[in-house]
């Protein structure tokens, strides 16, 4: 599908913080993925959305840019409710909803991390959803992202240190460079 090249590039631009050239290849791969049959590269492209714009918001924030991290939010939000409505679809719960749900459940999760409140419970529940389907790199990002919501509410330490070990332990299993802690 011709989307998956523009998917990918978001995600390349997302992990090197380049936000303006992520925005433009998630815009990008959304248009050219629209009405496909497959909804997985259109919910992929929502998902490094989501965490583009949940890392311009936390940027916008840190630097009292309240207006930048309001749109940035709010294009989350579009992204939510974009995914939400490819859960819609008919299809197998067993097929690809299985794991255009695990997106969402981690979109959710980034648009709170956008809003300024991070929650542990929604990154566990992605975690939990890409544990069950084995996907090892998607777990460690979610880890990830539980470990830093625990951290900023909680001082359970011990799970944060546990959440991060594994993640770390997974990333590096993987070989997954971005993910290394």
């Amino acid at each position: 599908q011709q989307g998956w090249p523009l998917v990918h590039l978001a995600a390349l631009e997302t992990w090197q913080g380049d936000h303006d050239a992520a925005r433009l290849a998630v815009d990008e791969a959304l248009e050219i993925t629209a009405g496909t049959e497959s909804p997985i590269a259109t919910a992929y492209a929502l998902a490094i959305g989501c965490r583009c714009e949940a890392d311009i918001a936390e940027h916008a924030r840190r630097y009292d840019k309240t207006a930048d991290a309001e749109r940035a939010t709010s294009r989350a939000q579009s992204f939510v409710d974009h995914m939400s409505s490819l859960m819609q679809r008919p299809g197998p719960a067993e097929g690809w909803k299985r794991e255009v749900g695990a997106l969402r459940l981690q979109c959710e999760g980034e648009l709170l991390r956008a809003g300024g409140t991070g929650d542990p419970a929604a990154w566990a529940a992605a975690t939990a959803a890409w544990d069950a389907m084995k996907m090892p790199y998607h777990g460690a990002y979610t880890r990830f992202r539980q470990a830093e919501a625990t951290s900023a509410i909680a001082t359970d330490r011990d799970r944060v240190s546990e959440l991060l070990i594994e993640a770390h332990r997974v990333s590096s299993s993987l070989g997954a460079a971005p993910l290394q802690l």
